[in-house]
């Protein structure tokens, strides 16, 4: 479980894109936890702004070949 702040990421020096694509590398499935409970994750729904963050639960997929 994580919280994902594409906005304080960039303020370290990081790229929230480079974050999704070595958990995903590692054969974890994203979700987004929510008040009813895991949604897919959805990249093309990701904000920049600095009141946007929301929290992450990656789960190996045992069907998924990790690229490490």
């Amino acid at each position: 479980m994580l919280e994902f702040w594409p906005y304080g990421l960039k303020q370290a020096g990081a790229e929230w894109g480079d974050l999704i694509e070595m958990l995903q590398g590692f054969g974890m499935d994203l979700m987004l936890i929510g008040a009813n409970g895991l949604i897919p994750f959805n990249a093309r729904a990701v904000r920049s702004d600095v009141g946007w963050y929301v929290n992450l639960f990656a789960s190996r997929n045992p069907g998924r070949a990790a690229n490490a």
